[in-house]
């Protein structure tokens, strides 16, 4: 009894293990996937917010609203710092690029090292410093330009919305999205892509080397004991061969005391 039983043991530990690890890695991939839907959330609600000022300015017919208050959901902000962290590259992205230096964030030093350079001595990115103030600057851009045609058309009635597209709040407002913005996606693309990419072959790696290693210990498991139990077996047949030679099955069989007295014994 004893062998199967240790045998099934062993089989639920590896199981155990195998789906632990599969589901930490759901777990995190679910993480990684808020953290994108964060960033991304951020920069489509900033897009969303130029075009609806273009629009405003254009005085173009709109029918339905875009609504861009869910793009983004504050309260999962725990959540998105915690998958932040799950993997170096993704990390290195959200903390040192996106929250402390918007130059690393838009432009790839190693590819556009004279862009990167002119980027770090503009004057927006000394003053915003992180893709995260461009975005609000962005927004205060957007309501400036409403309050600056309040402004104009309280002092001329017959004030027309288009020159607002000469404005510097609409200027500064679509060098920064053009300059700095626009290609922050293409960016964490390919951050998300090599780092998603490493962490998975990792974690297909662990799942395979518990599967081996749990099918190695059941094959030496099932080895170890048939040779014990076969030797049992041996010695049983040996004891029964020899017991059988001095009494006659026939009589053990209708002793009840002797077929329970040779069971206890052997």
């Amino acid at each position: 009894m004893y062998p199967p039983i240790l045998i099934l043991l062993i089989i639920g530990i590896g199981l155990f293990l195998l789906f632990f690890e599969s589901l930490e890695s759901i777990q995190a991939t679910n993480q990684l996937l808020l953290v994108q839907n964060y960033i991304y959330g951020k920069l489509v609600k900033t897009l969303s917010i130029i075009i609806e000022s273009k629009c405003y300015i254009s005085e173009c017919q709109i029918k339905n609203e875009l609504n861009n208050t869910g793009l983004v959901d504050m309260s999962l902000i725990q959540e998105v710092i915690n998958g932040v962290n799950i993997l170096p590259g993704i990390s290195e992205f959200y903390n040192e690029k996106f929250l402390l230096n918007a130059c690393s964030a838009a432009i790839n030093p190693e590819l556009q090292k004279e862009i990167y350079e002119a980027c770090l001595s503009d004057s927006i990115i000394i003053n915003a410093n992180n893709t995260n103030n461009l975005i609000k600057l962005i927004e205060i851009y957007v309501g400036n330009i409403k309050k600056e045609y309040e402004m104009n058309s309280n002092i001329d009635p017959n004030y027309k919305k288009i020159k607002l597209f000469n404005s510097t709040n609409f200027k500064n407002m679509e060098y920064i999205f053009i300059a700095y913005i626009l290609t922050v996606p293409d960016i964490f693309r390919e951050t998300i892509v090599i780092n998603l990419n490493w962490f998975l072959s990792s974690e297909e790696m662990a799942i395979s080397i518990l599967i081996i290693l749990l099918g190695i210990v059941i094959f030496l498991c099932c080895i170890i004991f048939g040779i014990l139990l076969i030797k049992k077996l041996v010695h049983y047949l040996c004891i029964s061969n020899c017991i059988i030679k001095i009494i006659p099955i026939s009589v053990i069989f209708g002793t009840q005391e002797l077929e329970t007295w040779i069971e206890s014994k052997y």
